[in-house]
């Protein structure tokens, strides 16, 4: 996602303030978020649940929601000064190492061992 909004945006390199994540990483944040809010929203108002149990998780609920309403803000503003470029990010394109069979050494001990 990064990758098609530094191409889309292209960011100022230098002379600005870097903004520490990523609309990408703000985007993956928002969706767990809205998950959240799925699941709490059925804990908040599920019938055989206790009454303090339904009010507990509409806090909890409300909490998400003001969250979920921040971060979207935060996002839009950072859209905002990207494209004014009186911002900008640092994009590294993170790898994954527990799934690459030359970086992990139970992958590659394994392969060792079985003879691949």
């Amino acid at each position: 996602m990064d990758k098609a909004i530094v191409a889309a945006l292209k960011p100022a390199e230098s002379g600005v303030p870097r903004n520490s994540e990523t609309p990408g990483m703000i985007i993956d944040r928002l969706s767990i978020l809205s998950l959240k809010e799925y699941h709490m929203h059925e804990e908040a108002v599920r019938p055989e649940a206790s009454e303090s149990h339904r009010a507990t998780c509409g806090e909890k609920l409300a909490r998400i929601v003001r969250q979920r309403a921040d971060l979207t803000q935060c996002l839009a503003e950072l859209f905002d000064e990207i494209t004014a470029r009186t911002r900008t990010i640092a994009v590294y394109y993170q790898f994954k190492m527990y799934n690459d069979p030359a970086l992990n050494p139970q992958l590659y001990r394994a392969a060792s061992a079985t003879g691949a």
